[in-house]
Formats: structure tokens, sequence, C-alpha cells
């Protein structure tokens, strides 16, 4: 594998993404042939190259500066602010890959990016089956900034009430037959205020005096 090459990280991007790559790039590791790097986002480019193998040049051209020049360069700006960083490559794979699907579906519908309008967004949006797709926001603030596409506005998620996910259906009114019940969703964050905690507080001393 080696012959003719310097044996590198580089190196075995090159090959498939695979469990014996992954043991092979360890034990060189550990052994001191190759420095320690941020795996979690160093082997995404490698990835990016074979999901790419069968996708258009031109979705290629437009993949590979996301990945490098926006999302992984603020990736690595995070963590090496942090001693211990997250993982971060699923994230980030699912970024690209929500750009991607994007891609293809203009394509199908013969739109540029320099063509896409805010009602495409939200048809593009309204038809997803999950809340993957609204990850679409990083591609669309990265071909933005270059003016690639005109200024979109990617939709909130829909919010669920909390009447679908706990508690007993009578204490929220006539919520429970609301066409939002049972959307899949993320749950607002509930903030309350100081009075409000202090209110909450007196209130629980009250019922245990």
């Amino acid at each position: 594998m080696t012959e003719g090459h310097t044996l590198s990280h580089e190196l075995l991007d090159e090959l498939p993404p695979s469990r014996n790559q992954r043991s092979i790039r360890q034990l060189l590791v550990c052994t001191g042939v190759l420095e320690e790097r941020n795996e979690d986002l160093e082997r995404i480019p490698g990835w990016l190259e074979h999901e790419l193998a069968d996708k258009p040049t031109a979705h290629a051209s437009l993949a590979r500066p996301f990945l490098h020049w926006f999302l992984l360069r603020h990736a690595r700006q995070r963590a090496a602010m942090r001693r211990h960083p997250a993982s971060a490559d699923r994230d980030l794979r699912r970024r690209v890959s929500v750009a991607l699907d994007l891609l293809a579906w203009m394509d199908q519908r013969g739109l540029a990016l320099a063509d896409l309008a805010q009602e495409h967004l939200d048809d593009w949006t309204a038809g997803a089956t999950s809340q993957r797709r609204y990850l679409i926001r990083y591609f669309l603030q990265w071909t933005t900034s270059r003016r690639l596409t005109r200024e979109l506005t990617v939709p909130s998620i829909p919010s669920t009430p909390s009447c679908c996910l706990h508690g007993s259906p009578s204490s929220f009114g006539n919520l429970p037959n609301s066409p939002n019940c049972g959307r899949s969703s993320r749950e607002p964050t509930q903030v309350l205020s100081g009075s409000s905690r202090a209110w909450s507080r007196a209130s629980r001393s009250r019922r245990t005096a």
C-alpha cells in the first residue's frame, strides 16, 4: 500500500472507510508512526469523497468547499477551544447530506442555485418526513455568503403542543384536538423569569407547610 508513497493519515484516508481502516490507523498512532489527530473531524473528508463517487460534478464542486472551508473550519476552531471536544462527525455529515439532497431535488426540477426562491425552499421543507431537512440552513448560510443564492429563510421547526408529549389531555382544554398534535418536533424550552421562580418556590413552601 505504501510503495512509492509516504505513510500518512492522508494515504489512509484514500481507503474506503471501514473497521479495518480505523484499527490500522489507531495502531499506527499508538506506536508513534502517525501523529494523533481529531478523528471525529479529520475522517469526514474521506467519507465525503466516497459519497461523491456517484454524484454530479456540479454537486461535488459545491459540497467540497462547503465542508472544508465552512463546516470543518468552524468545527476545528470549536475543537481547539475544548480540552475534550464533543464528537461532531455525525452532525457535519448530516449537514452535507442534506445539502446534497437539496441539490438533487433542484436538479429534478431544473433549478440552479441562483434560481432557488423562498417558495421552492418552503416546498422542499414541507415535504420532509423528519426534522433533518431543517439542517439546510447551514448550507444556505454558506451559499448566501458567497452570493450563490439570494437571502432565504429556513422555516422554523414545527412545534408540538405540550399535550401531545405529557400530562393529562383534560388539563389542556381543547389543545389535544389541534391539527399539530402528533407532529414530531422539538419541544420548546420553558424559561421562567426570576419572579416566576420565586412564586413557584413560595407555592411549594405553602403546600409543604
